[in-house]
C-alpha cells in the first residue's frame, strides 16, 4: 500500500477526520504533513484533543512515518487557534504556545519556545508554516520567536491601562502598537491582562474592559508635572472624547 494510502487509513481507523491531501514533508524524510478537522463542543473542549493527536503520531512512528498534523477549524476558520494546536501538536516537544498576526507587510506567526529549535527543527518549522500558509491562502506566513520580540513589559502594560482606563483589549493593543512595540495579537494582549489579574494588578469590569487595582497603583507610584501619569491620562481622555 502507498505511504499516503496507508497513513489516511490508520488515521481513519483511529476516528481523525482528515480533510484534505496529505502531503510529503520535503524537509524530513518520511515526513508528511496531514490537515485534520478541529471541532468545537458546547462545552468549550476541543477534539481531537493532544493526546489523541499524540498518540496517533506515536502509532504512525512505528510505521516510520514522521507526522505534522495541520489543525483546521473549518467552522470559524480561525487561524490563530489552528496554528496553535498544529504547532503544538506536531512539535510538543518545541513549542509552548503560538500567536498568529495578519501583519502590515506579511502574515507572522509568533511562537513562544519550550527551548531553543535545533537546525532541523527550525527547517522543519518552516516548511509546516509554508504548507499552513498554503492551506489558509496566505501569501507568506513569517516566523518570529516571541522570546526575540518588543513586546510589553509588566510596567508598560500597566501604564498603558493607567492611561487609557477602562480599557478594552483593542484599544490597548492599539496604544501599545503606537508605542513602537510588537503585539503578536488580541489574545496574546488578553492572556497577558488574565495573567495580572491573577495577580491582582488588573480588575475586569462586567463591559469586559479593566482597570487597575490598588496594588498596582502603588507599584506604579506618581510623578508630577507634564509627564505625570494622571496628567498624560487626562489628555488621552480628553483625545478619546474627541
Amino acid at each position: 500500500m502507498p505511504d499516503v494510502a496507508q497513513i489516511t487509513t490508520l488515521l481513519r481507523d483511529k476516528g481523525l477526520p482528515v480533510v484534505g491531501e496529505v502531503v510529503s514533508n520535503p524537509s524530513t524524510p518520511r515526513g508528511y504533513f496531514v490537515p485534520i478537522r478541529l471541532t468545537r463542543h458546547a462545552d468549550g473542549g476541543k477534539s481531537p484533543s493532544g493526546r489523541t493527536l499524540a498518540l496517533a503520531r506515536s502509532s504512525l512512528a512505528e510505521f516510520g512515518y514522521v507526522i505534522d498534523f495541520i489543525l483546521i477549524d473549518e467552522e470559524t476558520q480561525q487561524v490563530e487557534e489552528s496554528l496553535r494546536a498544529s504547532l503544538l501538536s506536531s512539535f510538543p516537544d518545541d513549542v509552548r504556545n503560538s500567536f498568529f498576526s495578519p501583519g502590515g507587510k506579511q502574515p507572522q506567526a509568533w511562537i513562544e519556545f519550550k527551548r531553543r529549535p535545533d537546525a532541523e527543527t527550525t527547517h522543519r518549522l518552516a516548511e509546516h508554516l509554508r504548507k499552513f500558509a498554503d492551506l489558509f491562502s496566505l501569501r507568506t506566513l513569517a516566523m518570529t520567536p516571541l522570546g526575540e520580540a518588543d513586546t510589553a513589559t509588566r510596567i508598560q502594560l500597566l501604564s498603558a491601562v493607567r492611561q487609557l482606563a477602562p480599557v478594552d483589549i483593542p484599544t490597548l493593543a492599539k496604544a501599545l502598537a503606537a508605542q513602537g512595540l510588537d503585539v503578536p495579537s488580541l489574545d496574546w494582549a488578553n492572556r497577558r491582562l488574565d495573567a495580572l489579574r491573577k495577580i491582582k494588578l488588573v480588575l475586569r469590569r462586567r463591559d469586559g474592559t479593566y482597570v487597575l487595582t490598588k496594588e498596582a497603583l502603588a507599584q506604579l507610584g506618581t510623578t508630577k508635572g507634564p509627564r505625570s501619569p494622571d496628567v498624560r491620562r487626562l489628555l488621552a481622555l480628553a483625545r478619546r472624547g474627541s
